[in-house]
């Protein structure tokens, strides 16, 4: 309280979360260990359920404290990332926008961005979620939502978890597909965005 939360290190902030070690090793050496065995800080948001009961000490109390403080981090971000990007211009917006949503997913997820006539973001919608590489996607549920919402200007986006965001010939395909839906009701598709590991595509701006 007297120097602040940045004059800790890394394991000392683990460690406050942790609040207790076990009688073999204390809270510091246990955040250690969990800060070593992720390669870092950085990678924690890789973490996992599964991953974290492998390490002696974390028990179920613990692995859903440091899930909890994950999440919420995670989500401070994208809400951060709304605001300063709330009017979309350019596909590095949309790709700032959601990277930290997609970031260190093992699913396709497709996304949908709703703006109005000033490209302004009104709405955002989680429409599917897929396997490793398949994912199955309805054009009607997009243009209910785009009508629900009043939006004529709307941005796809869905991200490829092996990391590599070059199109397949069936994105390409699908993208046609609901830019012609789109036109019939004086919809514009402004982009289909592909999200990589660190990159991403841009179907239409490309």
């Amino acid at each position: 309280m007297k120097y602040g939360f940045e004059s800790l290190t890394d394991n000392e902030l683990l460690a406050i979360i942790l609040r207790t070690g076990t009688r073999e090793k204390n809270v510091l050496l246990l955040a250690q260990e969990i800060i070593n065995n992720f390669g870092g800080i950085e990678n924690l948001s890789k973490v996992t359920f599964k991953s974290l009961l492998t390490i002696k000490g974390i028990g179920t109390s613990k692995l859903l404290e440091i899930l909890s403080c994950l999440e919420l981090a995670k989500r401070i971000k994208i809400i951060q990332n709304q605001k300063k990007y709330s009017k979309i211009i350019w596909p590095e917006d949309v790709f700032n926008l959601v990277h930290a949503y997609f970031q260190n997913l093992t699913q396709e997820h497709f996304y949908l961005l709703l703006l109005n006539n000033q490209n302004k973001l009104i709405h955002q919608n989680l429409l599917y979620k897929g396997t490793n590489d398949t994912l199955k996607i309805d054009v009607k549920d997009m243009l209910h939502l785009a009508l629900v919402h009043k939006s004529n200007k709307v941005i796809c986006i869905h991200n490829h978890p092996s990391g590599d965001s070059e199109p397949s010939l069936s994105d390409l395909h699908i993208t046609e597909e609901i830019k012609s839906n789109f036109k019939m009701l004086n919809i514009t598709l402004l982009d289909h965005i592909i999200i990589g590991r660190e990159n991403y595509y841009s179907i239409i701006s490309t």
